[in-house]
């Protein structure tokens, strides 16, 4: 029989690893929760501010089923270690030797209880409330996991890829399939089903099929004079216009004329055009339209340079040149004008 003193050691051993395992399972699920839960803002101002712990936290979101991967395996032999551990414990402290039944119930409605509430809830309400302050304090455990959890995550990636591939084969709806599905359906009116098959063309679509050709683009030499400004929009008639410096190769960004107003209002002021000069967005002709719009709407944009494989400018895409691939052509005053003209010739 061991000695007193050496029952209580082992007691106090284990009680202190269940313990600091259970910290550990708090931690790893308040970490999944925090990482997902970030917002692009938070990410957009993490890539700001140049934290170190910042750039891990972006480094392990840059490839987000890695992460989940390493979280879980963490987590689950963490779990599996407080459950033996517990177990352990529970037969130091109590005799089930008679009740073997009522030993697994007490011993998983005990260890169920603890992890559910102080490893999953808990750490995981904190998480959501402090995302980003959770992640940094995460990032750098989780870095020092990333080689670890390789051989497993490659295994199970190859395993998840295989599975998934069969049922997205049996599953999968073609693009070709919703066009026919819009054709058999009976809409109210033939916009309708116009309409449906612009949405239905999205995700197949380029850019490049929709945008303003270089030939075609009006922009600003940077060396115009606030007059040649104004001038060059009431012969166009675009409310926002590019801006380059010698060729539409190098363009400055965007000029919306909006931002001229106060120098029609006062021109004997001083007002330089060239300090409202708006960022430019480029984007890759062979970008798809529905992910374009969904950056113009993240970004709050209505245009964008489009560039070739040489980093040249293709043409100028709008918001308009993307809703008239869905609903038609959109006829605005400027449009009407010109069809009069037309007309009186």
């Amino acid at each position: 029989m061991e000695p007193p003193s050496s029952i209580a050691v082992e007691l106090l051993v284990l009680s202190f690893s269940i313990f600091g395992l259970l910290i550990c399972s708090a931690l790893i699920s308040g970490s999944e929760s925090a990482f997902f839960s970030l917002t692009p803002g938070q990410r957009d101002a993490l890539k700001q501010e140049g934290d170190s712990k910042g750039e891990k936290v972006l480094e392990l979101l840059s490839n987000p089923d890695y992460l989940l991967g390493i979280i879980l395996q963490a987590n689950n032999i963490v779990n599996i270690l407080i459950v033996l551990l517990s177990t352990m414990l529970m037969g130091h402290i109590f005799n089930f030797s008679s009740y073997p039944v009522i030993e697994f119930l007490v011993n998983t409605i005990l260890v169920t209880f603890l992890l559910l509430l102080f490893g999953e809830v808990l750490p995981k309400i904190v998480a959501t409330h402090f995302p980003v302050q959770f992640a940094k304090m995460m990032s750098g455990p989780l870095m020092f996991l990333h080689p670890l959890a390789r051989p497993f995550n490659s295994l199970m990636k190859k395993l998840t890829s295989t599975i998934s591939d069969n049922l997205e084969s049996k599953g999968e709806v073609t693009l070709e399939e919703l066009s026919e599905a819009v054709d058999i359906a009976t809409p109210s009116t033939s916009q309708e089903k116009k309409i449906l098959k612009g949405i239905v063309k999205l995700p197949t679509t380029s850019v490049e099929k929709i945008m303003k050709p270089r030939v075609d683009v009006v922009a600003i030499d940077i060396d115009s004079t606030n007059e040649d400004v104004i001038k060059l929009a009431n012969e166009c008639g675009f409310s926002r216009l590019p801006v380059y410096q010698e060729d539409l190769d190098d363009i400055k960004g965007f000029l919306y004329i909006k931002d001229m107003l106060p120098y029609l209002v006062d021109r004997s002021g001083e007002f330089n055009w060239k300090d409202h000069i708006r960022e430019a967005y480029y984007v890759p002709e062979s970008k798809k339209i529905n992910d374009l719009l969904e950056e113009f709407r993240q970004k709050k944009m209505h245009l964008a340079v489009v560039v070739d494989e040489y980093g040249g400018t293709d043409g100028i895409v709008t918001l308009e040149d993307i809703l008239e691939e869905i609903v038609g052509e959109i006829v605005d005053e400027s449009d009407f004008q010109e069809l009069e003209e037309l007309n009186r010739r």
